[in-house]
């Protein structure tokens, strides 16, 4: 299981044992006797304790991250694959260090 994996289900079981009125210190100690060194700091669930909490009863809490500005994770990109191709296509014995500076070839 990944780490977000497990940072997903242990946000699960907070809203959860929230919703059953334990306290975050609680939560925490139930946590890290099933996630043992894998689980989130007491901080991070008072954190996400004051954010199911904050969300009207009507209202879905999202599990899932909101998505973030800045870089992305990722620099695989039409324009990039198309480069690499390119140079792998002009020399095939192109070394990997050339080709991870594509992206700053512009």
């Amino acid at each position: 299981m990944s780490t977000i994996d497990v940072r997903l289900n242990q946000r699960a079981v907070i809203e959860f044992l929230n919703s059953e009125g334990q306290s975050p210190i609680c939560i925490h100690e139930r946590l890290k006797k099933f996630y043992a060194d894998a689980t989130v700091d007491v901080s991070t669930v008072r954190r996400w304790i004051r954010r199911c909490t904050g969300v009207r009863c009507e209202e879905q809490l999202d599990m899932a991250d909101a998505p973030r500005s800045g870089r992305p994770h990722t620099a695989m990109t039409a324009d990039n694959i198309q480069r690499v191709d390119d140079i792998i296509r002009e020399n095939r014995r192109v070394p990997t260090s050339e080709l991870l500076n594509v992206n700053r070839k512009r």
